[in-house]
């Protein structure tokens, strides 16, 4: 039976809201129990369905115990940064399609205006259009705030640190290898890629090492590091 939220505590039931048992074409079997056993999941407290009564009725209101639900304060807050981005992503799109020139940014400054002026400068027709009118609300709402990287340094991105970071992130890790030979040499066609040595040196690899092991260790202990 379903509690009350005062009376809702953590409990266990098995997977019996699968499908929606209030339709004939969505039911579902009840996975957990004798018949079909399933590891139980955490209970919801919905009422139980009048075709099915080993299923529970589909509800958007789904029981969140007290320690993990949001106050009334957070609520308010998550539900206003939502439709904040939704706004943030939506009006660029709409801007796109109604202003004037490339869809591009032509330099750093124009992306910079986007954090540190607030506004981004469109050009269109006529004052009286929809898109002008767009433009303007775009001018209130669309400001993003700096990425915490460009928060503690402007340049970081610019870094070979950083840009190293983001291309191991951006790849698959089965495709990483380690290093077995040194110096590094490129198996491209030289004649077309020229020089196949790497600019990666030795003394490089040892200060992003910090002193710790030098390239030699490393190579015989490959476990011992991230190289």
């Amino acid at each position: 039976m379903a509690r009350k939220s005062s009376e809702r505590i953590y409990d266990y039931d098995v997977y019996n809201d699968i499908g929606d048992p209030d339709s004939p074409d969505t039911g579902r079997l009840v996975l957990g129990g004798n018949e079909h056993p399933y590891p139980r999941r955490c209970r919801t407290g919905r009422p139980k369905s009048t075709n099915d009564q080993s299923s529970e009725t589909i509800s958007s209101s789904v029981y969140v115990p007290r320690d993990e639900a949001f106050s009334a304060v957070k609520q308010r807050t998550f539900y206003g940064n939502a439709g904040y981005s939704v706004l943030q992503a939506l009006l660029p799109m709409l801007l796109r399609e109604i202003r004037n020139g490339d869809d591009g940014f032509p330099n750093f400054t124009t992306i910079d205006s986007l954090y540190e002026q607030k506004d981004t400068e469109y050009t269109v027709q006529s004052k009286g259009t929809i898109g002008y009118l767009l433009i303007q609300l775009a001018k209130i709402i669309l400001r993003f705030d700096y990425p915490e990287l460009v928060k503690r340094d402007y340049f970081s991105w610019f870094t070979d640190e950083e840009f190293s970071q983001e291309t191991l992130a951006g790849l698959n890790p089965y495709s990483l290898q380690l290093v077995t030979d040194w110096p590094l040499r490129s198996k491209l066609d030289p004649e077309i890629y020229e020089s196949p040595q790497s600019l990666i040196t030795k003394k490089l690899v040892e200060q992003e090492i910090g002193g710790f092991m030098t390239l030699e260790e490393v190579m015989r202990n490959p476990s011992c590091s991230g190289l």
